[in-house]
């Protein structure tokens, strides 16, 4: 340090000395005037390019220089205050504001042109107090290249450039050179466009405190440039700092080409105390690293940003273990280059709210913390730290907490760079948080919590990045050990365009009742499982050993685990779920809606309560509906189902089965049962009120007692085949067609329809055949054949066997019934019929209590055909009834 001091004392002694001799005039006129008026100088003379120009009056007044007065040896200032105006520029060798011990001088430079090609000094000596003031738009004070501004060389000084004035430095600017100095400098106001300001174009190194201490003010839309490094308390004595603000509004501007140094100089004697403080409007640009308190022989550095519109930048930060960094409010931005900070340093971004401080690292820029990192702690403050263009974040030991307390607010932004937690990441410990990975982000942390307590409201968003959680992984609450955990506030992941999330093989993602996740078009690879008591959307792909859902939860896409749920999962678009182990679809339940399910299970996907309104169910193998579930709606289930709860269709169009539909011993209530083509039914029961509609190829087989239809046009359409070995009722106010093949196996099948028709596709025509009673008024088209075995077909009834119906009136009831008007049935024997093989008689009781009460040519009529169908077969276990239907 007494190097550099005397170095500083040699450069300001041979500044004086360089002048040659001349003559030395001083100012005689304490009211002013023009500097070429010889009278106004003692010897009273015109000053000349050798002159020595001293001013020590102890008056105000003004000086003005013309064309006359172009130059100068030296100016010396020591007494009174001076104002000085040029018309034309005036040159001098020097500048001296306050020369000896005991001076007061004050200088002020208004409006001109002044330019010095050698230093200018204020408070030169010990004890000595100076003042410099360059104001105004049209003023302009040059210290020429390879000179020096010496603003308390040794004694006090004060330096303003205001009202739009400029000062050029032409190589350093020294401020508060020895301990014996205390310097005030101000750089303030914007006039017309035109800011206040001190340009140091040289690139050595500039200081504030080499010695003593230093205030500088940057203010009010002012500008300082330094052309090289700037050290800030160089001196161990020194107590100095630069404010950059700009409360009147814009923005105020401190720019260093090289580097800036607090608390660190560069000789082997300790520094002082350097502080930077960006306040209101206050911008700092370094073009190279800043060095705080960093110094080995000791010193301290204080960077503080006090305000929402605070910003400083820079291309690297190196923390001593003397720095400090304060950043409450505005944007640290850190370009390129690591921060560094010694083992054991917190970052600790706090700030009073409402508005957050932010530390931002930018292109390739890198901080390893050694200890915790804290971004929000106490009540009412906020933090942010903000990572993009290939930026790395390392928290290597300690913890990463974001919103410490209640109230907090913490925030951690990454765009297109990279971040390892090897510890624990705590996301809204209590305070309120926002995590955002996006743009081609990777993360790695070893144990997540995201709103650990019951104040905390905390959210992470993960978009085109990738977040891998190596243990622990809880949303809305934290880990208790042995799988456990415990439930706090608001914990949310959101995920979404293409990210990535994966989890532990060992633990399970947990989702508390507060906490939830909306994964949208992203992957979750959980080996580990995942455990929701929260709601959770799954609108992506899910890899996952087991995913257990207890409460709401909506999916699209893909999830690829075993799936346990206690309320249904709703689809939000096509959802293919389960994989190929056995048991991944157990009594799992779904609300489909329009949406297609695609089942995946490595033997029977078991359904529980599932609904779907317009959609489809597929499965890899086949589905079963469990006996204490549902399948209710409308829409189609595509593979074979075993049936072993209930089918409840609804909606005009109901339940479409494509496959094999096994129910044996159920009851199936509800508005229609669609059978495609490539269907088939098996069962025992359907309800009255339900429609059944069939496709040419299926085939339906009822074994129960049921009334199906509804007393409605398409109460039934028979496409397919229909196998009766119960009682059936098919009931429709219409017409009802039976399908291509019709068998009754020791059954009845009542019609209740003003007639069915037995048709034919083309030219093959449809097969009425079986042991049993058919009850209707048939008209006919196609084949009757009683019996089963299919060589046993022995009568045909084609359509002139049966005659157009007419009115006739039932005399004993007086309704109106449809007949036929005559029939043309004869005994078998005179038509060729083949003797079936024998079998009981069918029973009488077909022709008792039913007919009692009919017109007597009606009984005669039946009876006649009885005994024609006896005489041909009497062990045929068929006898086709065709009667009048009772309006």
């Amino acid at each position: 340090m007494r190097l550099a001091h005397s170095t500083l004392i040699a450069l300001a002694s041979g500044s004086l000395c360089s002048i040659a001799p001349g003559q030395v005039l001083s100012w005689a006129n304490s009211s002013g005037g023009f500097a070429s008026t010889p009278t106004n100088w003692s010897p009273a003379q015109m000053p000349s390019a050798s002159s020595q120009l001293q001013f020590n009056l102890s008056n105000t007044f003004t000086v003005t220089y013309t064309s006359n007065a172009p130059s100068s040896l030296s100016h010396v200032y020591k007494r009174g205050t001076v104002s000085l105006i040029s018309t034309t520029p005036h040159t001098t060798g020097s500048m001296i504001v306050a020369d000896l011990a005991a001076d007061t001088a004050i200088t002020k430079v208004t409006s001109g042109t002044f330019t010095s090609n050698g230093n200018i000094t204020v408070g030169d000596a010990s004890t000595s107090n100076g003042t410099l003031e360059v104001s105004g738009t049209q003023t302009t004070l040059t210290i020429a290249a390879g000179a020096d501004a010496l603003i308390g060389n040794a004694g006090n000084a004060t330096l303003r450039v205001l009202g739009g004035g400029h000062f050029n430095v032409g190589d350093q600017f020294l401020a508060g050179s020895n301990s014996t100095s205390t310097v005030n400098v101000l750089i303030s106001g914007e006039v017309n466009g035109r800011s206040s300001t001190l340009d140091v174009q040289g690139i050595s190194d500039s200081r504030i405190g080499a010695g003593g201490d230093v205030s500088m003010v940057i203010d009010e839309r002012g500008r300082v440039n330094f052309g090289g490094n700037l050290i800030v308390a160089n001196g161990a004595a020194s107590a100095s700092s630069i404010t950059v603000r700009a409360n009147g509004g814009g923005s105020s501007q401190l720019s260093i080409d090289g580097s800036l140094s607090l608390g660190r100089n560069v000789s082997t004697a300790a520094a002082g105390s350097g502080s930077l403080i960006v306040e209101q409007g206050g911008v700092v640009n370094v073009n190279d690293v800043i060095n705080l308190g960093n110094d080995p022989e000791g010193g301290t550095g204080l960077i503080r940003l006090a305000n929402e519109n605070a910003l400083i930048r820079c291309n690297g930060l190196n923390i001593g273990i003397g720095g400090a960094l304060d950043i409450q409010h505005g944007i640290f931005s850190v370009l390129n280059n690591p921060v560094t900070a010694p083992s054991g340093f917190v970052l600790n971004i706090s700030g009073p709210a409402p508005t957050n401080g932010t530390l931002w690292l930018r292109n390739g820029s890198a901080y390893t913390a050694t200890n915790t990192t804290v971004l929000g702690q106490a009540p009412n403050t906020g933090g942010t730290l903000l990572l993009d263009g290939g930026s790395t974040f390392i928290q290597s030991t300690g913890a990463l907490l974001i919103g410490l307390d209640t109230g907090s607010i913490g925030e951690f932004y990454m765009y297109n760079s990279s971040f390892t937690v090897d510890t624990v990441m705590r996301v809204g410990v209590a305070g309120t948080v926002s995590v955002v990975l996006d743009d081609q982000t990777t993360g790695t942390v070893r144990d997540l919590e995201v709103g650990t307590t019951a104040s905390a409201d905390a959210h992470i968003i993960i978009a085109e990045s990738t977040l891998t959680v190596l243990d622990d992984c809880v949303f809305g609450g934290s880990p208790t050990g042995g799988g456990g955990f415990a439930t706090g506030g608001n914990g949310d992941l959101f995920i979404n365009s293409n990210a990535v999330l994966n989890t532990s093989p060992s633990k399970p993602l947990v989702v508390t009742p507060t906490g939830g996740i909306q994964c949208v078009d992203a992957t979750i690879n959980s080996p580990g499982g995942i455990l929701a008591r929260g709601p959770v959307h799954l609108g992506g792909v899910v890899n996952a050993s087991l995913v257990e859902l207890y409460a709401s939860a909506t999916a699209q896409r893909t999830i690829n685990a075993r799936i346990i749920n206690t309320i249904p999962l709703t689809l939000n678009g096509d959802l293919v779920a389960g994989n190929i182990s056995n048991n991944a679809i157990d009594r799992t339940q779904f609300a489909v809606g329009p949406h297609q399910l695609d089942l995946r299970d490595g033997s029977v996907a078991v359904l529980g309560n599932t609904s779907i309104a317009g959609g489809s169910i597929n499965a890899n193998t086949s589905l079963e509906v469990h006996s204490t579930a549902t399948i209710s709606g409308f829409g189609t289930i595509i593979p074979d189902i075993n049936v072993f709860g209930t089918l409840a269709p609804s909606g005009t169009s109901g339940l479409t089965f494509n496959g094999q539909v096994a129910a044996a011993d159920r009851t199936f209530t509800g508005t229609r049962l669609h059978f495609a083509g490539t269907s088939s039914f098996l069962g025992w029961n359907i309800d009255s009120a339900t429609r059944l509609h069939t496709d040419p190829g299926s085939i339906i087989s009822l074994s129960g007692a049921s009334t199906i239809g509804t007393n409605t046009s398409d109460g039934i359409i028979l496409g397919g085949e229909l196998d009766v070995s119960g009682f059936i009722d098919l009931v429709d106010s219409d017409t009802i067609a039976l399908g291509t093949r019709t068998t009754l196996r020791n059954a009845s099948l009542l019609i209740t329809c003003p007639f069915s028709t037995l048709g034919r596709t083309g030219s093959t025509p449809h097969i009425l055949r079986g042991t049993g009673i058919y009850h209707s008024s048939l008209r006919s088209s196609g084949v009757i054949s009683p019996g089963l075995d299919e060589t046993d077909r022995t009568g045909t009834l084609s359509p002139q066997l049966l005659q157009p119906v007419s009115e006739q009136s039932n005399r004993r009831t007086g309704h109106r019934c449809r007949w036929p008007q005559r029939w043309n049935l004869r005994c078998p024997q005179s038509h060729g019929w083949r003797q079936p093989e024998r079998h009981p008689p069918p029973s009488h009781q077909l022709f008792t209590e039913q007919w009692r009460h009919r017109p007597l040519h009606d009984r005669r009529r039946r009876l006649h055909l009885r005994r024609c169908l006896l005489q041909s077969d009497r062990s045929a276990r068929m006898v086709f009834a065709i009667f009048r239907r009772w309006c």
